[in-house]
């Protein structure tokens, strides 16, 4: 079964979720009080058609936050909090693409795509990370080149 999303927004509790279903949920993220919360989730493994499906979703997911929140446009550009992105690429016996990234030390998501499996491991997240905006907005940019990664591979 291919990767499903759900979007929900309430604009008066000031939120916006989407959900990832494979076929069961999978993973979440949560706009709330100015903040970005990924929830808690397990390992879970996706085909590279859905890796690229979780990332056009999550671009829709941004791009909606942007058009029913515009106060979140301020954070676009401002000064990071202790983080940490990097998109690697690794042939240690195995061809890996990696994306990896933290915040304040806390694990926010990992990703090991295996291009000879064309298909992705997500990391389990053991209890939910919440980020900044100015964190999210930067996460969708390297999404973006680690889902061209994903492509190419």
């Amino acid at each position: 079964m291919a990767l499903t999303a759900t979007t929900t927004l309430d604009i008066v509790g000031q939120t916006q979720t989407i959900t990832f279903n494979n076929p069961s949920q999978v993973d979440q993220f949560v706009y709330s009080g100015g903040a970005i919360i990924h929830k808690a989730s397990t390992t879970f493994n996706l085909a590279k058609s859905d890796v690229v499906l979780y990332f056009q979703f999550l671009n829709a997911f941004n791009n909606l936050l942007i058009l029913n929140f515009p106060k979140v446009n301020a954070s676009i550009g401002a000064i990071f909090p202790l983080c940490q992105f990097d998109i690697s690429e690794t042939n240690v016996g195995v061809k890996k693409v990696i994306y990896n990234q933290t915040s304040q030390g806390t694990t926010v998501i990992n990703i090991d795509y295996l291009p000879i499996a064309s298909s992705a491991a997500y990391a389990t997240i053991g209890s939910d990370v919440t980020i900044s905006l100015q964190e999210w907005f930067f996460q969708i940019i390297m999404m973006y080149q680690f889902n061209n990664q994903v492509s190419l591979n």
